[in-house]
């Protein structure tokens, strides 16, 4: 027998999905298109090894100020850091890179072509690319993070600003800017952080087009009800629940968001969980502990909350909830 899957909700629906998490966001009037760099997340967590360390979140889109329609999708290596459309050539310039966590700033200069989509990495070697702008048509100013912190403490503040020169840079070739080009003194540089602003952009570009936008990353786990409801789990949302209509009927907020959805044994509840990302503090990295709960389907009350103490599975089991760690150690079921 055939079984034909049925779409009930496109939970990622909406202008400027494609990108996830905005980090820059530029407009441009002359051709009145719209750029876009952001970060849609990796595809694993602690208990589902989904992708390998080659996957990367990282991307460039481009849209239509007239419909907010996507017209290119770049995936990138690195983060993005900045964006500038070329004053006069159907040309994106877009600035790429970040800390490896241990010694090298790594990116790229991208030069994504508009009229084909063609994407060419313009650098010899990785360097992380913090800020760009067209002094002209045929002058690109770059700041370029040093390439390494060895021996030098303030590489994190400081920026190498220069002036790379094309009679056409729609011409420019793969890795044709070399070392020579781009070295320059290191100076004082504060890393501008574009993220408020790119959402106050793309929320004032979807109200103007009749539509809302949110940020609306990774979808973890859905689950429908008997009634027509839809429940899932997703970045920054523990749980929530749509109603048929297509309507939300309640969310219940995470710092992280859910990423597993069990329903409880009596039928009026489900249960999920949120595991927790280190984050830097000074020089430390802190991880809080995982939490697990219990929510009312009806109400999205929180009806009970779990410390299992470590990563965990949800997994059912005789009409019980089990917890299984993630680290070995046993833990009771609930």
């Amino acid at each position: 027998m055939t079984v034909v899957p049925k779409v009930r909700r496109v939970l990622g629906d909406g202008p400027f999905a494609e990108i996830g998490e905005p980090a820059v966001a530029v407009v441009d009037e002359r051709s009145r298109w719209v750029a876009v760099g952001g970060d849609v997340g990796h595809v694993q967590w602690s208990g589902s090894g989904t992708a390998d360390s080659r996957w990367t979140g990282h991307r460039i889109a481009v849209h239509e100020r007239d419909g907010l329609r996507c017209r290119h999708l770049v995936r990138s290596v690195y983060p993005v850091q900045a964006l500038a459309f070329h004053p006069v050539l159907p040309l994106l310039a877009v600035g790429t890179g970040r800390y490896d966590g241990g010694y090298s700033f790594d990116g790229e200069l991208l030069l994504i072509h508009l009229d084909s989509g063609d994407v060419v990495s313009a650098l010899r070697h990785p360097r992380e690319v913090r800020s760009l702008e067209w002094h002209s048509g045929t002058a690109l100013r770059l700041v370029l993070a040093p390439c390494d912190d060895w021996d030098n403490a303030q590489a994190h503040e400081q920026g190498h600003a220069v002036v790379v020169a094309r009679p056409d840079w729609c011409a420019v070739g793969q890795n044709s800017i070399g070392a020579d080009e781009v070295a320059a003194p290191a100076q004082p540089f504060a890393r501008p952080d574009h993220g408020a602003e790119a959402r106050r952009v793309l929320a004032d570009l979807a109200t103007s087009a009749g539509r809302q936008w949110s940020v609306r990353r990774r979808v973890w786990a859905v689950e429908g009800t008997e009634d027509g409801r839809v429940l899932a789990a997703l970045d920054g949302v523990l749980a929530e629940s749509w109603l048929p209509s297509g309507e939300p009927q309640w969310t219940v907020e995470d710092d992280e968001g859910g990423r597993q959805l069990l329903p409880a044994p009596d039928g009026t509840s489900v249960w999920t969980n949120a595991e927790r990302r280190g984050r830097r503090t000074g020089r430390h990295w802190k991880t809080s502990a995982p939490r697990v709960a219990r929510i009312s389907i009806d109400t999205g009350q929180v009806l009970e909350t779990l410390s299992a103490g470590v990563f965990t599975v949800l997994v059912a089991g005789d009409r019980r909830t089990i917890l299984r760690p993630l680290d070995g150690r046993r833990r009771g079921g609930a």
